[in-house]
Protein backbone atom coordinates (compact mmCIF):
# COMPACT_ATOMS: atom_id res chain seq x y z
CA UNK A 1 0.00 0.00 0.00
CA UNK A 2 1.54 3.48 -0.98
CA UNK A 3 2.36 5.33 2.27
CA UNK A 4 0.84 8.75 1.30
CA UNK A 5 -2.70 9.50 0.53
CA UNK A 6 -5.59 7.38 2.12
CA UNK A 7 -9.01 8.73 1.93
CA UNK A 8 -11.57 8.16 5.18
CA UNK A 9 -14.01 6.23 3.14
CA UNK A 10 -11.22 3.69 1.89
CA UNK A 11 -10.85 3.34 5.67
CA UNK A 12 -14.36 2.63 6.51
CA UNK A 13 -14.78 -0.16 3.51
CA UNK A 14 -10.91 -1.17 4.87
CA UNK A 15 -12.75 -1.94 8.32
CA UNK A 16 -14.40 -4.12 7.20
CA UNK A 17 -12.79 -6.54 4.35
CA UNK A 18 -9.41 -7.81 3.54
CA UNK A 19 -9.07 -7.36 0.04
CA UNK A 20 -7.37 -10.12 -2.26
CA UNK A 21 -6.34 -9.37 -6.06
CA UNK A 22 -7.08 -11.56 -8.68
CA UNK A 23 -5.12 -11.17 -11.34
CA UNK A 24 -6.54 -12.47 -14.90
CA UNK A 25 -2.94 -11.53 -16.84
CA UNK A 26 -3.21 -8.35 -18.47
CA UNK A 27 -0.55 -7.14 -20.63
CA UNK A 28 1.08 -4.42 -18.62
CA UNK A 29 2.81 -2.32 -20.23
CA UNK A 30 5.27 1.18 -19.01
CA UNK A 31 4.73 4.68 -19.67
CA UNK A 32 7.32 6.93 -19.55
CA UNK A 33 6.37 10.03 -19.09
CA UNK A 34 7.55 13.42 -17.32
CA UNK A 35 7.09 13.45 -14.76
CA UNK A 36 6.42 9.90 -13.35
CA UNK A 37 6.88 5.77 -15.37
CA UNK A 38 3.69 4.48 -15.59
CA UNK A 39 2.52 0.36 -15.15
CA UNK A 40 -1.04 0.23 -17.43
CA UNK A 41 -2.55 -1.79 -19.67
CA UNK A 42 -4.47 -1.10 -22.81
CA UNK A 43 -6.94 -3.32 -24.28
CA UNK A 44 -7.49 -1.08 -27.31
CA UNK A 45 -10.57 -0.62 -29.70
CA UNK A 46 -11.93 2.62 -31.11
CA UNK A 47 -14.81 2.79 -28.89
CA UNK A 48 -14.61 5.69 -25.88
CA UNK A 49 -11.71 5.23 -23.66
CA UNK A 50 -12.74 4.16 -20.00
CA UNK A 51 -9.81 4.60 -17.48
CA UNK A 52 -9.85 2.51 -14.33
CA UNK A 53 -8.12 4.01 -11.38
CA UNK A 54 -7.78 2.18 -8.25
CA UNK A 55 -8.45 2.82 -4.73
CA UNK A 56 -5.44 3.24 -2.07
CA UNK A 57 -5.96 -0.06 -0.78
CA UNK A 58 -5.35 -1.98 -4.31
CA UNK A 59 -3.15 -1.49 -6.85
CA UNK A 60 -3.42 -1.46 -11.21
CA UNK A 61 -4.76 -5.35 -10.56
CA UNK A 62 -7.80 -4.13 -8.67
CA UNK A 63 -10.40 -4.31 -11.89
CA UNK A 64 -8.44 -7.07 -13.52
CA UNK A 65 -12.29 -9.71 -13.61
CA UNK A 66 -14.41 -6.30 -13.28
CA UNK A 67 -13.31 -5.05 -16.77
CA UNK A 68 -14.41 -7.84 -18.97
CA UNK A 69 -17.60 -6.16 -18.66
CA UNK A 70 -17.03 -3.70 -21.05
CA UNK A 71 -14.27 -4.35 -23.08
CA UNK A 72 -16.99 -4.97 -26.02
CA UNK A 73 -18.44 -1.41 -25.62
CA UNK A 74 -15.61 0.86 -24.41
CA UNK A 75 -11.61 1.25 -25.12
CA UNK A 76 -10.03 0.13 -21.67
CA UNK A 77 -7.54 1.11 -19.84
CA UNK A 78 -6.27 0.56 -16.17
CA UNK A 79 -3.16 1.90 -14.86
CA UNK A 80 -0.85 2.04 -11.23
CA UNK A 81 -0.85 5.00 -9.64
CA UNK A 82 2.89 6.70 -8.70
CA UNK A 83 3.88 4.47 -5.92
CA UNK A 84 1.70 1.43 -6.40
CA UNK A 85 2.96 -1.63 -8.20
CA UNK A 86 5.50 -0.58 -10.79
CA UNK A 87 5.32 2.67 -11.13
CA UNK A 88 7.28 5.54 -9.98
CA UNK A 89 7.99 8.84 -9.52
CA UNK A 90 10.10 11.16 -10.99
CA UNK A 91 9.85 14.12 -8.73
CA UNK A 92 9.15 14.62 -4.80
CA UNK A 93 5.63 16.06 -5.69
CA UNK A 94 2.45 13.99 -3.64
CA UNK A 95 -1.28 14.13 -3.26
CA UNK A 96 -4.07 15.27 -6.05
CA UNK A 97 -2.40 17.59 -8.67
CA UNK A 98 0.96 15.60 -8.99
CA UNK A 99 -1.89 12.31 -9.54
CA UNK A 100 -4.15 14.82 -11.82
CA UNK A 101 -0.53 15.25 -13.85
CA UNK A 102 0.33 11.93 -14.01
CA UNK A 103 -3.33 10.59 -15.33
CA UNK A 104 -3.03 13.54 -18.06
CA UNK A 105 0.04 12.67 -18.94
CA UNK A 106 -0.78 8.87 -19.83
CA UNK A 107 -3.92 9.96 -21.65
CA UNK A 108 -1.11 12.27 -23.96
CA UNK A 109 0.77 9.34 -24.03
CA UNK A 110 -2.14 7.06 -25.50
CA UNK A 111 -3.06 9.82 -27.67
CA UNK A 112 -6.19 10.07 -25.26
CA UNK A 113 -7.87 13.62 -25.82
CA UNK A 114 -10.63 12.61 -23.13
CA UNK A 115 -12.27 9.87 -21.16
CA UNK A 116 -14.84 8.14 -19.06
CA UNK A 117 -13.03 8.03 -15.57
CA UNK A 118 -13.95 5.26 -12.71
CA UNK A 119 -13.19 4.29 -9.58
CA UNK A 120 -13.62 4.04 -5.54
CA UNK A 121 -11.69 5.24 -2.55
CA UNK A 122 -9.41 7.75 -3.37
CA UNK A 123 -10.32 7.74 -7.14
CA UNK A 124 -13.30 9.84 -5.72
CA UNK A 125 -11.05 12.02 -4.68
CA UNK A 126 -9.34 12.42 -8.10
CA UNK A 127 -12.39 12.53 -10.27
CA UNK A 128 -13.68 15.08 -8.98
CA UNK A 129 -10.78 17.52 -8.98
CA UNK A 130 -10.30 16.38 -12.50
CA UNK A 131 -14.05 18.00 -13.28
CA UNK A 132 -13.87 20.54 -11.21
CA UNK A 133 -10.80 21.54 -12.56
CA UNK A 134 -10.06 19.44 -16.26
CA UNK A 135 -13.89 19.38 -17.38
CA UNK A 136 -12.73 19.24 -21.06
CA UNK A 137 -11.05 15.66 -20.73
CA UNK A 138 -13.86 14.53 -18.82
CA UNK A 139 -16.63 12.58 -20.93
CA UNK A 140 -18.20 11.36 -17.59
CA UNK A 141 -17.03 9.92 -14.23
CA UNK A 142 -17.98 6.90 -12.55
CA UNK A 143 -18.43 6.95 -8.32
CA UNK A 144 -18.04 2.77 -7.08
CA UNK A 145 -18.11 4.63 -3.57
CA UNK A 146 -20.16 7.71 -3.65
CA UNK A 147 -18.84 10.97 -1.92
CA UNK A 148 -14.97 11.43 -1.82
CA UNK A 149 -15.44 12.85 1.79
CA UNK A 150 -14.79 16.64 2.03
CA UNK A 151 -15.72 17.00 5.35
CA UNK A 152 -13.25 14.49 6.96
CA UNK A 153 -11.32 17.41 7.92
CA UNK A 154 -13.85 18.19 10.22
CA UNK A 155 -13.84 15.02 11.76
CA UNK A 156 -10.32 15.03 12.50
CA UNK A 157 -9.87 18.27 13.97
CA UNK A 158 -12.96 17.70 16.69
CA UNK A 159 -11.13 13.83 17.46
CA UNK A 160 -9.69 14.46 20.65
CA UNK A 161 -8.57 11.21 21.33
CA UNK A 162 -6.18 11.15 17.63
CA UNK A 163 -8.67 7.91 16.85
CA UNK A 164 -8.35 8.26 13.11
CA UNK A 165 -4.73 9.01 13.49
CA UNK A 166 -4.46 5.49 15.62
CA UNK A 167 -6.59 4.10 12.41
CA UNK A 168 -4.26 5.39 10.12
CA UNK A 169 -1.05 3.90 12.03
CA UNK A 170 -2.96 0.61 12.48
CA UNK A 171 -2.67 0.14 8.72
CA UNK A 172 0.63 1.11 8.05
CA UNK A 173 2.42 2.82 10.69
CA UNK A 174 3.50 5.93 11.83
CA UNK A 175 4.78 7.91 9.50
CA UNK A 176 2.04 7.02 6.87
CA UNK A 177 -0.32 8.39 9.79
CA UNK A 178 1.13 11.69 9.79
CA UNK A 179 1.10 12.23 6.44
CA UNK A 180 -2.59 10.80 5.71
CA UNK A 181 -4.07 13.46 8.47
CA UNK A 182 -2.04 15.94 7.12
CA UNK A 183 -4.01 14.92 3.37
CA UNK A 184 -7.32 14.62 4.35
CA UNK A 185 -7.02 18.40 6.84
CA UNK A 186 -6.38 19.69 3.47
CA UNK A 187 -8.68 18.45 0.97
CA UNK A 188 -10.97 21.31 0.28
CA UNK A 189 -12.67 20.63 -2.96
CA UNK A 190 -14.52 23.61 -4.42
CA UNK A 191 -17.90 21.60 -4.00
CA UNK A 192 -17.20 22.19 -0.54
CA UNK A 193 -17.65 25.94 -1.06
CA UNK A 194 -20.90 27.26 -0.77
CA UNK A 195 -22.70 28.61 -4.05
CA UNK A 196 -20.13 26.30 -5.84
CA UNK A 197 -21.39 23.62 -8.85
CA UNK A 198 -19.47 21.10 -10.21
CA UNK A 199 -18.63 21.81 -14.05
CA UNK A 200 -21.66 19.78 -16.05
CA UNK A 201 -19.84 16.30 -16.82
CA UNK A 202 -22.44 13.82 -16.62
CA UNK A 203 -21.38 11.16 -13.69
CA UNK A 204 -22.96 7.92 -11.91
CA UNK A 205 -22.67 7.37 -8.34
CA UNK A 206 -24.17 4.58 -5.90
CA UNK A 207 -26.16 4.81 -2.48
CA UNK A 208 -28.44 2.65 -0.53
CA UNK A 209 -32.27 2.56 -0.57
CA UNK A 210 -32.05 5.63 1.89
CA UNK A 211 -30.02 8.03 -0.22
CA UNK A 212 -26.60 7.45 1.88
CA UNK A 213 -24.10 5.15 1.89
CA UNK A 214 -25.10 3.36 4.73
CA UNK A 215 -21.29 3.95 6.51
CA UNK A 216 -22.81 6.92 8.84
CA UNK A 217 -24.58 4.03 10.94
CA UNK A 218 -21.02 2.09 11.70
CA UNK A 219 -18.90 3.37 14.52
CA UNK A 220 -15.67 2.92 12.83
CA UNK A 221 -13.66 3.37 15.62
CA UNK A 222 -15.37 0.87 17.77
CA UNK A 223 -14.83 -1.37 14.77
CA UNK A 224 -11.14 -0.72 15.53
CA UNK A 225 -11.39 -1.50 19.17
CA UNK A 226 -12.77 -4.60 18.39
CA UNK A 227 -10.26 -6.24 15.99
CA UNK A 228 -7.53 -4.68 18.19
CA UNK A 229 -5.25 -8.05 18.39
CA UNK A 230 -5.50 -7.73 14.50
CA UNK A 231 -3.27 -4.82 14.38
CA UNK A 232 0.43 -5.52 13.52
CA UNK A 233 1.36 -2.30 15.25
CA UNK A 234 2.16 -2.10 18.96
CA UNK A 235 0.86 1.47 19.59
CA UNK A 236 -2.57 1.51 17.89
CA UNK A 237 -3.14 -2.28 19.30
CA UNK A 238 -2.59 -0.61 22.78
CA UNK A 239 -4.78 2.20 22.03
CA UNK A 240 -7.72 -0.05 20.69
CA UNK A 241 -7.63 -2.11 23.62
CA UNK A 242 -7.66 0.24 25.95
CA UNK A 243 -11.22 1.33 24.25
CA UNK A 244 -12.58 -1.38 23.76
CA UNK A 245 -11.78 -2.27 28.07
CA UNK A 246 -13.24 1.55 28.86
CA UNK A 247 -16.48 1.68 29.13
CA UNK A 248 -16.28 5.50 29.63
CA UNK A 249 -13.77 5.62 26.74
CA UNK A 250 -16.68 3.65 24.76
CA UNK A 251 -19.43 6.28 25.66
CA UNK A 252 -16.73 9.09 24.01
CA UNK A 253 -16.69 7.28 21.58
CA UNK A 254 -20.18 6.67 21.14
CA UNK A 255 -20.95 10.47 21.29
CA UNK A 256 -17.96 11.54 19.05
CA UNK A 257 -19.69 9.36 16.48
CA UNK A 258 -22.77 10.84 16.94
CA UNK A 259 -22.02 14.59 17.58
CA UNK A 260 -19.83 14.48 14.55
CA UNK A 261 -19.10 11.58 12.31
CA UNK A 262 -22.31 10.61 11.85
CA UNK A 263 -23.24 14.38 10.88
CA UNK A 264 -20.42 15.29 9.06
CA UNK A 265 -20.41 12.20 6.60
CA UNK A 266 -24.76 13.22 6.18
CA UNK A 267 -23.75 16.64 4.90
CA UNK A 268 -20.81 15.82 2.47
CA UNK A 269 -23.36 13.33 0.59
CA UNK A 270 -25.72 16.19 0.37
CA UNK A 271 -23.24 18.36 -0.54
CA UNK A 272 -22.17 16.15 -3.46
CA UNK A 273 -25.34 15.30 -4.70
CA UNK A 274 -26.50 19.59 -4.35
CA UNK A 275 -23.17 20.49 -6.28
CA UNK A 276 -22.82 17.76 -8.86
CA UNK A 277 -25.69 18.95 -11.37
CA UNK A 278 -25.11 15.84 -13.70
CA UNK A 279 -25.02 13.43 -11.20
CA UNK A 280 -27.45 10.23 -11.78
CA UNK A 281 -27.92 8.29 -8.52
CA UNK A 282 -28.53 5.20 -8.33
CA UNK A 283 -29.87 3.32 -5.43
CA UNK A 284 -28.66 -0.33 -4.42
CA UNK A 285 -30.87 -2.47 -2.35
CA UNK A 286 -28.27 -3.29 0.44
CA UNK A 287 -27.46 -1.85 3.73
CA UNK A 288 -24.28 0.15 3.02
CA UNK A 289 -22.16 1.09 -0.09
CA UNK A 290 -18.29 -0.13 0.06
CA UNK A 291 -17.38 1.06 -3.07
CA UNK A 292 -16.25 -2.71 -3.43
CA UNK A 293 -19.85 -4.22 -4.96
CA UNK A 294 -17.19 -4.79 -8.74
CA UNK A 295 -16.13 -7.69 -6.88
CA UNK A 296 -18.35 -8.65 -4.46
CA UNK A 297 -21.66 -7.73 -6.13
CA UNK A 298 -21.16 -6.71 -9.76
CA UNK A 299 -24.26 -8.25 -10.85
CA UNK A 300 -25.96 -4.92 -8.53
CA UNK A 301 -24.02 -2.46 -10.72
CA UNK A 302 -23.06 -3.66 -13.86
CA UNK A 303 -26.15 -2.66 -15.64
CA UNK A 304 -26.65 0.99 -14.63
CA UNK A 305 -23.09 1.19 -15.52
CA UNK A 306 -23.52 -0.13 -19.28
CA UNK A 307 -26.68 2.16 -19.41
CA UNK A 308 -24.48 5.01 -17.98
CA UNK A 309 -22.00 4.65 -20.93
CA UNK A 310 -24.43 3.73 -23.34
CA UNK A 311 -25.92 7.36 -22.72
CA UNK A 312 -22.64 8.78 -22.87
CA UNK A 313 -22.76 8.00 -26.68
CA UNK A 314 -26.12 9.50 -28.15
Amino acid sequence: MKKSEFNFLTLLTFSLFFFVSVSYGQDKKMAELKDASLEYYDLGGEEVPLIFIHGDSRDISQYDEFILNFEESNRIIGYGRRGYGNSKAKNQEKGLQADANDLLQLMAYLEIDKAVFIGNSYAGFLMTHLAENYPKKCIGQIYLAGNPGATFKNIIAKDTLNAHKMMFWAQAGEDYANETVKFNTSFSPNYAQEGYTIPNVPALGFLNSNNTRGIENMNVILIYAQRADNIPYQEPKVFFKKIASDSLLIKQVEQFDKDVVKPNLIQDSKMWVESFPSLQIVNLPIPFITGYEFERKPELIIEPIQNFLNSLKK
